[in-house]
């Protein structure tokens, strides 16, 4: 990235505050969230909070859209298409995360 940039995480628990996983879209709510970046609930995110993320220029990012996700056993299936950026854990600081 070339100018420190401002991206939306969301989570459920405080303790998936910060994670490698956030987007460019701001996020309009619940239902937006997990259909957009397919948040299967089995994974445990109900994407109930949205952390404002700084990252710095010059940091890797990956950037794509959210793959879709089969759920309910296969009864059902969340599209996904959002945009999805990914760091890696290794690259990410804590004080990037803004409540």
């Amino acid at each position: 990235m070339t100018e420190d940039t401002t991206f939306y995480r969301v989570y459920s628990s405080e303790s998936n505050r910060i994670g490698p996983y956030m987007t460019r879209t701001p996020q309009n709510g619940v239902m937006q969230s997990q259909l957009d970046l397919a948040l299967n609930p089995d994974w445990g995110n109900n994407a109930t909070n949205v952390e404002l993320v700084t990252v710095p220029k010059g940091t890797t990012i990956y950037e794509g859209v959210a793959a879709p996700q089969t759920i309910n056993g296969g009864a059902g299936n969340l599209l996904g298409g959002g945009n999805q950026i990914f760091i890696n854990r290794k690259d990410l600081d804590a004080s990037w995360f803004h409540h």
